[in-house]
C-alpha cells in the first residue's frame, strides 16, 4: 500500500496524460497538484505555472488571490513550479516576473521549482513521490536538530580542517579508500 496519495487537478490534462505514477485526478479548490498521506493530511501543494500563465494572473489581479488561498491552505509544504520559458512576446516585462518570484521567495517564504517543460515536471512530481518519505523524515531530523554529518561543523570552513580530518582527506585521494576505511 503506498503511503500517500497524489491528486492532479483535472484541468492538468497534460501531467494527467504523461504521469507513470499512481494518482486520481480531480476537481482541487487550491493547486495543481496535492500529495496527502493516507489519513488525508495534506503533506505537499504544488501550484504549477507557466511564465504566461503567471504574467495573466498578475496582470488580472488573481495573483494575489491565489498566493492567499495557497497560504490559508493547510499544508505542510507549498511549491510554486514554474514551467517553461519567458515569452518575449508578453504583455509584462521579464523583469516583472522575475521580482514576483523573488518576492514569493523571499517575501512570501515560497517554495520555487522551476522546470523547463512538462516532461520534466512529470519528473519531478515521480522523483517526489518516490522519495516523499524519504524528504520528510530528512526534513524532521534537520528541524529537531539532527544534521547527517559525520565531519567537525564550524560556521567558518578553515576552522573544520583538523590533523585528522586533513590525514583522512590524504588518504582518500588513494584509489578505494573510502572515507569510511580512512577513519578505521
Amino acid at each position: 500500500m503506498e503511503k500517500y496519495k497524489l491528486l492532479i487537478d483535472y484541468r492538468e490534462t497534460n501531467l494527467i496524460k504523461n504521469l507513470k505514477i499512481p494518482f486520481k485526478s480531480e476537481n482541487l479548490d487550491v493547486g495543481d497538484i496535492l500529495f496527502k498521506s493516507n489519513n488525508n493530511d495534506n503533506i505537499l501543494l504544488i501550484e504549477r505555472k507557466t511564465y504566461s500563465d503567471l504574467a495573466n494572473a498578475i496582470q488580472t489581479g488573481r495573483h494575489k488571490e491565489q498566493k492567499a488561498r495557497i497560504h490559508a491552505f493547510n499544508c505542510k509544504i507549498k511549491i510554486y513550479l514554474i514551467e517553461g520559458e519567458y515569452d518575449r512576446h508578453s504583455k509584462i516585462p521579464k523583469s516583472t516576473l522575475d521580482s514576483a518570484i523573488l518576492g514569493m521567495i523571499i517575501r512570501d517564504g515560497m517554495n520555487i521549482i522551476n522546470s523547463i517543460s512538462s516532461e520534466m515536471t512529470c519528473q519531478i512530481i515521480t522523483k517526489i513521490y518516490e522519495k516523499l518519505d524519504l524528504y520528510l523524515t530528512e526534513r524532521n531530523d534537520i528541524h529537531n536538530g539532527i544534521i547527517d554529518y559525520d565531519g567537525p561543523v564550524k560556521i567558518i570552513k578553515k576552522e573544520n580542517l583538523t590533523e585528522k580530518s586533513c590525514y583522512i582527506s590524504q588518504l582518500c585521494c588513494y584509489h578505494g579508500i573510502s572515507n569510511k576505511i580512512a577513519e578505521e
